[in-house]
């Protein structure tokens, strides 16, 4: 069950979901799991995030730069007028 947790595709409360334990109890036993084995391979097979996490992340990047790109445009217009004028 520890190593299923690894997988990249859920994450430890998305794992937890369907069994009966607790996502404190599946996280203390991944960590005595990984403290038993080595850290560089672990970490390797054990990302922090989901792919669903990461497209949510980047979602919320890309709107975020929609929402500032005409700030950075009037910047740069601002920028162009006043090294223009000397």
């Amino acid at each position: 069950m520890v190593l299923e947790s690894l997988k990249p595709e859920l994450t430890l409360t998305e794992f937890v979901e369907d069994l009966p334990i607790a996502v404190g109890t599946l996280r203390a036993w991944r960590r005595q799991y990984m403290s038993a084995q080595d850290p560089k391979a672990v970490n390797e097979t054990a990302p922090r995030k989901s792919y669903r996490q990461l497209e949510q992340g980047l979602d919320k990047v890309k709107k975020e730069l929609e929402r500032s790109q005409p700030e950075v445009d009037i910047l740069k217009k601002t920028r162009e007028y006043f090294s223009e004028a000397k």
